[in-house]
Order: C-alpha cells, then sequence, then structure tokens
C-alpha cells in the first residue's frame, strides 16, 4: 500500500458503494470516452496517479459507436439497449410547408455543412475543493462554476442535505465559456468522497483531462435548403440537422440546447418565412456535448451566409 493511500483504504468500498447510489446507475456498457470509473483519494496528487498506474481494470471491448449517421442505422451497436435505438431526440418544425413554397420559388438553393467538434479552452481549468462538516452537516464547496446558485441546490438535492446547509464559494473562474456550466461525474465524486471522509477533498482538472472530459459543442451535418423569389426575398427554409452527443445527456441542462436552437432560429432575420425543420440527436462513445459560449450561432450565421451571399451578387 502506497504511503498516502493507507489511511483512505478502509473506506474506499463504502464510497464506491456511496458513488453507485447517487447515479442511481452502473455505466459499464458502452461509457462515455471521458467518464470515469475509478476515484483515488491520497495526500497528493503525485501519490493519487502512483496509485492509479498500479490499478488492472479487465476491459470487455465493444464496438464503438462514433458516427451520428451510422449511429441510427438499425444494425447499429446501441449505447443503451433498453431504449431499443440510439436517437437520443427527434424534434420537428412546420411539418411539411416548405414543399409549397418551394414550387413557387424563383429558385432553391442547397447546402450541406458540416461543423467539426471542439470544446472551450479557458485559462482554467474546472477545479473544486469540497469541505463536510459530519457534526453539523454543512457543506462548503470552493469551486470554479459559472452557476453557484444551480451548484447549491443540486449539490443538496443529490446529497440529502439542507440548502441552507450548503456553501458553494466561486472566485475569479479563469474563463470558462459556458464548459463551467455542467455538473461533472468528478466533481461529484470529489463532493462524495468529502462527504465519507469528513475532511477536505480537492480535485484539479489538467489539460489532458480537461480535453477528454470538458463538454464539447458544435458537432451537426446541417442539410438545409432555401426559397428564393426573383428579387432575391427569402420565402423559406427547410433545415435538416444531425447531431451527435456522448453516451447519456448532460445534466442538468441536458445536451440538445445548441441543437434545439440550430433548427429554431433559422428565420430570425427575416420577415414572413416559412420554417420546416428537422432535428436527430444521436448517442455515441464521445466526450460529453454541452451549452458553450455563442450557443448554436456559428451553425446559424454559417448557413444563412452560404446560402444568401450569391443569391445577392446575383440580385445585384
Amino acid at each position: 500500500m502506497l504511503p498516502g493511500i493507507a489511511a483512505y483504504r478502509d473506506r474506499m468500498q463504502e464510497l464506491s458503494l456511496a458513488l453507485k447510489n447517487l447515479t442511481n446507475e452502473l455505466r459499464h456498457n458502452h461509457p462515455e470516452a471521458s467518464q470515469p470509473v475509478v476515484l483515488v483519494v491520497a495526500t497528493s496528487r503525485a501519490v493519487a496517479e502512483d496509485a492509479m498506474a498500479l490499478i488492472d481494470i479487465a476491459w470487455e471491448e465493444c464496438p464503438p459507436v462514433v458516427d451520428a449517421a451510422a449511429a441510427l442505422q438499425a444494425d447499429s451497436p446501441l449505447i443503451h439497449p433498453d431504449l431499443g435505438s440510439n436517437l437520443a431526440l427527434a424534434h420537428r418544425i412546420g411539418g411539411d410547408s416548405f414543399a409549397a413554397v418551394a414550387a413557387l420559388a424563383h429558385c432553391v438553393v442547397q447546402r450541406e455543412l458540416v461543423f467539426a467538434r471542439h470544446t472551450g479552452v479557458p485559462l482554467e481549468g474546472r477545479a473544486i475543493v469540497a469541505e463536510f462538516d459530519p457534526a453539523s452537516r454543512n457543506l462548503t464547496v470552493h469551486q470554479s462554476t459559472q452557476v453557484p446558485q444551480q451548484m447549491r441546490a443540486l449539490l443538496a438535492q443529490l446529497f440529502g442535505l439542507r440548502e441552507t446547509d450548503v456553501r458553494v464559494l466561486t472566485p475569479d473562474v479563469g474563463g470558462a465559456f459556458g464548459i463551467k456550466l455542467h455538473v461533472y461525474d468528478d466533481e461529484m465524486a470529489t463532493v462524495a468522497a468529502s462527504v465519507l471522509l469528513g475532511q477536505p477533498v480537492k480535485f484539479i482538472s489538467d489539460r489532458f483531462e480537461a480535453f477528454n472530459s470538458d463538454v464539447h459543442a458544435r458537432s451537426h451535418r446541417v442539410s438545409a435548403q432555401l426559397a428564393l423569389d426573383a428579387q432575391g426575398t427569402v420565402l423559406g427554409f427547410a433545415v435538416d440537422d444531425l447531431m451527435d452527443i456522448g453516451a447519456y445527456s448532460m445534466y442538468p441542462r441536458t445536451s440538445v440546447l445548441e441543437g434545439l436552437q440550430v433548427v429554431s432560429l433559422v428565420g430570425a432575420p427575416y420577415c414572413g418565412t416559412v420554417l420546416q425543420a428537422q432535428l436527430r440527436v444521436a448517442y455515441q462513445n464521445k466526450a460529453p456535448v454541452g451549452a458553450k459560449a455563442w450557443l448554436s450561432m456559428p451553425a446559424n450565421r454559417a448557413r444563412n451566409t452560404k446560402h444568401t451571399t450569391p443569391q445577392k451578387a446575383m440580385a445585384k
């Protein structure tokens, strides 16, 4: 047993059981690429990393699901077999209204646009220090988060505490870009460890961990059509957005907000237009997706500009 680990050995099984009850789900099959599976509590990060190197996990390799279109095929491996498919969400707007407008249009422009995944890279990564007092059952959390009020309410709910007994202190967060809006497994595990051990526990995400576990965004394949009259006036839009997320939807803000805005805000700057839109969101074995700065704006601006700029030039 490594020095710095032995003091916590007797509580590890208890901690494991508590975390299982907290998540209410054992995520053994098809986990996300960034999903933590082992927690080590030690007197320093260096000791914890040495202990991690001694842990041997037997993995059973499963067919990966890494393409949104393939994930929705009938023969795709299922992320969650009990759901019967990898479709996380299907949403439609406007029925088949675009066909009538397109039949009367002077021209219809069609584009296929692909937006690759990326993530926010704040100057300072996610960090949390949790301190639970067993005598008073007060929980104090110092956290680099954009939403201290949200975290206070959720920590009270998840750990069975009164909200008045939970404090979330937020210093300068060192940038966030939306990635610090969410509830992360590793941060909840840090709080759980403090509750069980009755002493402060700290977790700081390094840059490698951040690239793997911080929420991603902008992963869309958009098929769009634009109908115009002879004067270049926009008559209507038809949009089909295929979005991929991780194996789970981020809590509590979900992983589908960006997709919903992509299809909902298409015609926002235009008057009297018809909007027909479809959103499909697919589960995959990738890092999670969540709200990020300028939610959905790059996809919307790129789509509208790609469609309208050639037609404006033609009209002139």
